[in-house]
């Protein structure tokens, strides 16, 4: 009779845990399907009101993938492909990313592009209708700002022109590609190119648009000048170590010779770093000013290192990194040339006793 008992108390125990365990899983799938929905939407709202096609004209097949992250921020990859609803042919795949549910890429990719197609200038106003409905499906006026920047721009040949903290560059390559792209300058025309707004034409067709505008700032203004970075980064250089193994052990390398005529290259621009363990700040979406200073040794030292390349913060004056240049060829690239050396004496010598065989002629 306890026996019975205790077999019926664990029978009724695993029950009620596999049913409990049940209704866990069956009330995690209405939010899994809600948020596979939810993507589905927008892509079908980015299809319809930011590419602008007429989605009634094809067959859609939307695709989630799995979520991933952009330095520390969440991303949401969206896959569509279109058939013509007619004969069921393939149209079109267009990728669409979301960072923050703030659509930051679009790609598209056709079967193939037609043979005869209007020259790239023309997109002139194909970009306009872009950030018109771009600007309708954000509600933020900022993207008819940059519209406005096409008005009166030559696109036969690429061309750059500003407007406040925005810089419109135009490349027309060969009439079949234009690319648009704004980017942030500041009041000295320094370039945060990360800070920027892309629309690229292929044949007259849109093939990819990037936004990464509003998810950069810029937290800071240039206070130190190329030569006051080019003496901290001598100073830097000077200091620099590394170590490289040799025979009896590890060898540290330091007091490098510097080639003064490797000096005055520096070059401003805004960034961070793109880890969020290792950004300024712990935020890479913060750009600050910072000088690139390459600076060549007078000779290779051990490991092929040629040079240095340090980084300083344009603001602070503070070294925010120091990396070696080196040269190395391949060892692939090293036998390449060996058997390049020796077809080349080979054809010496075949050349000499031709000559040989002519001049005793």
């Amino acid at each position: 009779m306890v026996n019975h008992f205790i077999r019926k108390l664990l029978f009724t125990t695993v029950f009620i845990s596999i049913l409990l365990s049940y209704c866990v899983f069956m009330s995690s799938i209405p939010s899994v399907r809600a948020a596979e929905t939810d993507l589905e939407d927008k892509m079908m709202a980015i299809l319809n009101d930011v590419v602008g096609l007429n989605t009634e004209d094809y067959v859609v097949h939307i695709t989630s993938n799995p979520d991933r992250e952009y330095r520390g921020l969440l991303q949401k990859d969206v896959d569509a492909t279109l058939y013509s609803v007619q004969n069921y042919t393939w149209v079109m795949d267009v990728k669409a990313y979301f960072v923050n549910d703030n659509v930051c890429m679009i790609y598209i990719s056709y079967p193939e592009l037609p043979a005869e197609y209007p020259p790239a200038y023309t997109t002139v106003e194909m970009a306009k209708s872009f950030l018109e409905r771009y600007q309708n499906y954000t509600g933020d006026s900022f993207y008819d700002e940059l519209a406005s920047m096409l008005d009166d721009v030559d696109a036969t040949n690429s061309t750059t022109k500003s407007a406040g903290n925005i810089r419109l560059e135009l490349n027309n390559f060969d009439n079949v590609i234009a690319n648009y792209n704004w980017r942030y300058i500041d009041e000295n025309g320094i370039v945060a190119r990360s800070k920027s707004v892309l629309l690229e034409y292929e044949r007259g067709r849109l093939k990819g648009f990037s936004n990464n505008w509003h998810l950069y700032t810029i937290g800071g203004m240039p206070e130190i000048s190329g030569e006051e970075a080019t003496e901290i980064a001598i100073e830097a250089a000077q200091n620099y170590s590394y170590e490289v193994s040799a025979d009896n052990g590890t060898l540290t390398v330091t007091g490098f010779e510097i080639a003064p005529e490797s000096l005055g290259h520096e070059v401003l621009s805004y960034l961070n770093f793109p880890d969020p363990s290792l950004a300024r700040g712990g935020d890479p979406f913060t750009l600050y000013p910072s000088w690139y200073v390459p600076i060549g040794f007078n000779q290779s030292y051990p490991g092929g290192v040629t040079g240095v390349i340090v980084t300083v913060w344009a603001d602070t004056g503070e070294v925010s990194a120091t990396n070696p240049m080196v040269v190395v060829i391949p060892e692939a690239l090293s036998c390449s040339l060996m058997l390049l050396l020796l077809v080349a004496t080979l054809v010496v010598l075949i050349c000499k006793q031709r000559l040989l065989k002519t001049s005793s002629i």
